[in-house]
């Protein structure tokens, strides 16, 4: 049976869209609309198809499963309850149960990464405590929650989605706990062998340590042209007083270093000043009036410390080269690597 050309258009649509999220070269929300907006476009599919998902029950369950998530999350409801269950007991097999279990119950009923990144500090903080590798506990965890999302409609966006499938095909609904009696014998063995196997493949793995004085992040600001800051020397501007964050070099325009900065120095219209420490503090440099982040990086939002692995497409590339901002809607205000300082890169 030949086939049509709508179907080969949506295969070549989707071989494109599942290209460009493998290869990193669009976000999934971007690769998906383009790929939709491309076949309506074409002629293939209408308008109410087009725009059927967004009217979904699904879609609109899991965004509010999300918003329940973030509740719970703000509220630090699960810290406590965690902190329970493994402060008093060993760092072995059983300790690693009496947490692996609980979060796989309560997966069930909210979505499954939320959970792990309300889980992780508190996981992290316990091991430091006892002076144990968090690797041996995080990668469980995270499996755990995941097999526990099997057990109810609600524990992860795939079922839900399938439901509603299912529903528009004239099947009726899944029950609550319907996905259960296939999947909770695959928990159960899933379960056994995470906390049975897991903690003899998992090796240990150091954590970098948080003293900023051991682990120092490099950022860099411009001063801003007419701004308070020109023409004032370091000790003037206040730029010698930030608790945490130093002033390592300032490279003027015409690309001279100026290393190490002495507190008479004067700045320049678009002095681009280096600054050392802990990235937490890069907050304060935001607030000092006459200085911009480089790219109009933003802090209206949250820091979050991401690592670029060794097999990284990031290798190599400049932020800019690789379209960070597009790529990931987020802005880099400050960089540590591993082997030493990046002085005025």
């Amino acid at each position: 049976m030949p086939v049509s050309a709508d179907a080969w258009i949506v295969l070549i649509a989707l071989a494109v869209m599942i290209a460009a999220m493998v290869g990193d070269r669009l976000s999934p929300p971007a690769a998906v609309v383009g790929a939709t907006g491309a076949v309506y476009a074409l002629g293939v599919i209408e308008a109410d198809d087009a725009l059927s998902g967004l009217s979904n029950p699904a879609a609109i369950t899991i965004a509010g499963l999300y918003l329940v998530a973030g509740a719970v999350s703000r509220a630090q409801l699960l810290q406590p309850l965690v902190a329970r269950l493994v402060g008093d007991s060993g760092v072995g097999r059983r300790s690693l149960a009496r947490l692996a279990v609980p979060s796989a119950l309560g997966s069930s009923f909210l979505a499954n990464t939320p959970i792990v990144a309300m889980l992780v500090p508190v996981v992290v903080k316990w091991c430091d405590e006892r002076r144990v590798s968090a690797s041996r506990f995080l990668l469980p965890l995270s499996y755990a929650t995941i097999l526990g999302g099997t057990l109810t409609v609600i524990g992860t966006s795939t079922t839900l989605v399938a439901s509603g499938l299912a529903r528009d095909a004239g099947l009726g609904e899944f029950g609550l706990f319907e996905p259960a009696r296939i999947s909770w014998p695959i928990v159960l063995v899933g379960l056994a062998v995470t906390i049975g196997v897991g903690p003899l493949l998992l090796p240990p793995r150091r954590r970098p340590p948080d003293d900023p004085d051991e682990r120092p992040f490099t950022t860099a600001m411009q001063v801003v042209a007419d701004g308070p800051l020109v023409g004032r020397s370091v000790d003037d501007a206040g730029l010698r007083e930030l608790d945490g964050v130093y002033l390592v070099a300032i490279e003027r325009r015409n690309g001279a270093v100026v290393a190490p900065v002495s507190p008479d120095r004067r700045l320049d219209v678009e002095d681009r000043l280096v600054f050392v420490g802990d990235v937490a503090r890069v907050r304060d440099l935001h607030a000092v009036d006459g200085l911009t982040p480089l790219d109009d990086a933003s802090l209206d939002g949250d820091l979050h410390e991401v690592v670029v692995g060794g097999s990284s497409p990031l290798v190599g590339r400049s932020i800019r080269d690789a379209g960070f901002r597009q790529r990931h809607g987020a802005a880099v205000v400050a960089l540590h690597r591993a082997d030493g300082h990046l002085g005025t890169q």
